[in-house]
């Protein structure tokens, strides 16, 4: 299972881009359903950081997720956005990342 290590935390990471961009969907949390998706999230990869730390140290685990959180979170808010400010390629960036999780 140490071989998992790793994914466990690269895939907490992801979860928190997630929760990252259904945080900024939800508005400040006035959109109910974005914000509750943003919570689940964040236990989600909080939950794969937790089995991640049985087989690795907590620091080197944090930091994989911190890491990929940040570039993932940068890359997509600036990736992922129309320049008429539609959301139509956020809602697309969501949809990849939960892909990649499933």
């Amino acid at each position: 299972m140490s071989e998992f290590a790793f994914t466990y935390a690269i895939l907490a990471g992801i979860l928190d881009v997630g929760a990252n961009l259904a945080s900024t969907k939800s508005k400040g949390f006035s959109k109910r359903g974005w914000g509750l998706l943003s919570i689940l999230l964040v236990l989600a990869a909080f939950g794969c950081l937790s089995e991640a730390v049985k087989f690795i140290d907590l620091a080197v685990a944090y930091v994989i997720l911190g890491a990929t959180g940040i570039f993932g979170t940068a890359f997509c808010s600036r990736h992922c956005h129309c320049s008429d400010g539609s959301t139509v390629a956020r809602d697309s960036a969501l949809s990849f990342l939960f892909k990649i999780v499933i």
